[in-house]
């Protein structure tokens, strides 16, 4: 398959990616629960932000350098671009500073085993073992079931090492996120800022990961076997996610036109719920959204911080470094 991808849609794919990263990753969204009020939360995106941008560009520097130094991955040790990191560090880095590098790498790893361990198994228990399975039941019993969710989901999390041994990163990492992550993620942005129907999740999920699933193993069936699931124009890793964020949409659109819009008064809480911990929790959301925050210095200046920050990222991107 030869095909020549425009940078308009790496971009546009890169930011979906980035955004589903950010809002659908627990291990990051959750950290925020922990502020004092709304507002504090919002304020705390903004200095997270402007790291994150010293990250990604220093990040992508080094990529950058690698790849000027050895633009053919066959010079590389097993021919793989992945092994460009520590290859570099072993040719031209000091042995204090590779120590230092190893350690900082071992640091971030155990930091995210953590961070994906408690974040999925709280998941796990509130929304699924205690939604579907076992109900109503003390902190205590959740609390022991998410303990024992914690190693099975860490251990769990190298089944995906074969599959970045045969594709690389970024490959596998645009194609299982762009498969499995940005239905998600559109369900998240539509369920928040729309009022679709509650229902219209499971059809949304279904057929964005159903579009994700075929399309990432489109490229194998027509190289190896000559079968066609998709157009050659869209058999294409960095189209992968705004697709599959419109065939959810649309999905989520079509049932909520035939099945009805949510009201404004269920927004937040559900009539139907009146008991439970589900029951307790919406109740506590809904007056935490109807208090007004006195620990606020303005309204307005999270969002100007934040577009600001959106600012700094653009002109880096498409003026500085393009």
């Amino acid at each position: 398959i030869v095909r020549t991808t425009p940078a308009w849609l790496i971009v546009l794919s890169f930011t979906i990616v980035g955004f589903a990263y950010a809002l659908v990753n627990h291990t990051q969204s959750m950290r925020l629960l922990g502020a004092r009020s709304e507002w504090h939360m919002k304020m705390a995106v903004v200095p997270a932000g402007l790291l994150l941008i010293a990250m990604t560009y220093l990040s992508l520097g080094l990529g950058v350098l690698g790849r000027g130094l050895y633009p053919e991955a066959s010079s590389l040790p097993d021919g793989r671009a992945d092994n460009i990191f520590p290859h570099v560090i072993e040719q031209f880095g000091a042995a204090g500073l590779t120590g230092l590098v190893v350690a900082g790498v071992l640091a971030a790893a155990f930091s995210t085993y953590d961070s994906i361990g408690s974040s999925l198994s709280a998941l796990i228990t509130r929304d699924l073992y205690g939604r579907l399975l076992v109900r109503d039941r003390d902190d205590r019993h959740y609390l022991g079931v998410g303990r024992w969710l914690t190693p099975i989901i860490i251990f769990g999390s190298f089944c995906y090492v074969p599959l970045l041994l045969k594709q690389g990163m970024i490959d596998t990492y645009l194609s299982v996120v762009g498969s499995f992550v940005v239905p998600l993620l559109t369900v998240y942005l539509l369920g928040a800022f729309t009022r679709v129907h509650r229902a219209s999740a499971l059809p949304g999920l279904v057929v964005g990961v159903t579009f994700g699933v075929v399309a990432m193993i489109a490229p194998g069936l027509a190289v190896n076997s000559g079968i066609w699931l998709l157009p050659p124009a869209l058999i294409n890793g960095y189209a992968t996610a705004p697709l599959g964020c419109l065939v959810t949409a649309l999905a989520m659109l079509a049932f909520s036109a035939a099945r009805g819009w949510t009201a404004k008064d269920e927004l937040i809480t559900r009539p139907d719920r009146k008991e439970g911990w589900l029951a307790r929790s919406q109740e506590e959301a809904h007056r935490h959204a109807v208090r007004a925050d006195r620990h606020r210095g303005g309204a307005r200046l999270p969002l100007v911080l934040g577009l600001a920050v959106w600012a700094i990222a653009l002109a880096l991107t498409f003026v500085v470094f393009w």
